[in-house]
């Protein structure tokens, strides 16, 4: 039998959207806001909807500095001012302390662009580097662990007794570690011994996807110790005087 070929940066797309896919139907929340994950990435939203329906418009891949112009326009049309109106080039200028007329040819494509230019631009957009220069298939997965990440620690809290997880906006970067320190407690607080508890928050976890165990099951086990040991701590704690010298 010939060995399993060695996955494509690709597969990790396909493998992230049904691994949400799946968790979506089982658990009945939302699915993904194309929204949310276009402004995130700067992938438009029908080409969003393309990639997570398994589709692809078959176009050439973008040289770095057409991702970066196509990105970079992108924000324009996206990052309005109050009034709803595009940044004008001297309003783009004055905040990245480059010259108007450079700040137009970045956005036509043309002239030299450093990576000190980047930099400027991304911080007044308030946009990691990053944004400029991922592919749509990689930014898209990058865009979607947050929610992936939210749904395997919903699918925890529910295998363990709790309701009401909320799951946060997709595309917003966010840490799960108070809500799975939740589910922890809960475990312990369970009438199962901690043994129990730590095997069967291991199985719960495990039971997940690859990644979510990968991800989850590291901090779970932590906070699991740390939770055993405060806990310890406050049972043979006793209550002590203050001594003053004689």
């Amino acid at each position: 039998m010939d060995a399993s070929p060695t996955p494509t940066p690709t597969d990790a797309l396909a493998s992230t959207i049904a691994s949400i896919n799946t968790l979506v139907a089982e658990l009945g929340e939302d699915p993904v806001d194309p929204g949310k994950i276009s402004l995130a990435t700067g992938i438009p939203v029908d080409r969003v909807l393309a990639l997570l329906d398994g589709k692809d418009d078959g176009r050439e891949p973008l040289s770095e500095r057409e991702l970066f112009t196509e990105r970079l326009n992108f924000l324009r049309k996206t990052r309005l001012r109050d009034d709803g109106k595009e940044r004008r080039l001297e309003e783009i200028a004055e905040g990245t302390n480059l010259y108007r007329q450079k700040i137009s040819n970045i956005l036509k494509g043309e002239g030299v662009l450093t990576y000190e230019d980047t930099t400027q631009i991304a911080i007044y957009f308030g946009v990691d580097i990053n944004f400029f220069n991922r592919g749509d298939r990689d930014a898209l997965n990058e865009a979607l662990q947050p929610y992936l990440s939210q749904l395997q620690l919903a699918a925890v809290a529910r295998a363990v007794g709790i309701s009401g997880i909320v799951l946060r906006g997709t595309g917003e970067g966010t840490s799960d570690t108070g809500a799975l320190r939740d589910v922890v407690i809960a475990a312990l607080s369970s009438k199962a011994p901690e043994k129990e508890a730590d095997t069967e928050i291991t199985r719960v976890v495990r039971s997940l996807t690859p990644q979510g165990g990968a991800a989850l099951l590291p901090v779970a086990r932590q906070l699991l110790e740390h939770e055993q040991r405060t806990a310890s701590g406050k049972e043979g704690r006793r209550p002590s005087g203050k001594r003053h010298p004689e």
